[in-house]
């Protein structure tokens, strides 16, 4: 297998930005790459004021009804997106923001949800009224 490495640079302001690196590996099966964003691009203050600004008009578009990794792959989409390019937040950077919004968290099995957007009681066998049969005849 043969790999090579190449770094990504992004204009921003005029002055050219590292944004990551790129790797290619050649496999049997062909060419196989991944991208690695830079710890200076990821870590830019304007990355928290982006991420809080996206997350307050998602929560007020979507009503809260979707998991919260879901807003997050929301608002990292946008930005990579986005013309010229921003930097995605990281799962820490969401995570403040939220907390920045006071966005209360609920956790209903493996998920975790805005309060009041995951049901709050579910339909069970125990909550269930059963119908009662004995009112319908049987021919």
């Amino acid at each position: 297998m043969t790999s090579e490495s190449i770094f990504v640079f992004v204009e921003m302001n005029g002055k050219p930005v590292i944004a990551g690196r790129l790797s290619i590996v050649q496999t049997d099966k062909g060419r196989l790459g991944s991208f690695v964003y830079g710890k200076s691009w990821l870590a830019r203050p304007e990355v928290l004021a982006d991420t809080v600004i996206l997350l307050h008009k998602i929560v007020s578009l979507s009503d809260k009804v979707l998991p919260m990794k879901a807003y997050l792959d929301i608002v990292q989409d946008i930005q990579r997106n986005a013309v010229p390019p921003r930097p995605p937040c990281s799962e820490d950077i969401f995570m403040i923001a939220a907390a920045f919004l006071q966005v209360e968290i609920a956790k209903q099995g493996a998920f975790y949800y805005l309060k009041g957007e995951s049901p709050e009681v579910k339909e069970t066998k125990k909550l269930r009224k059963l119908l009662d049969l004995k009112i319908y005849p049987v021919d």
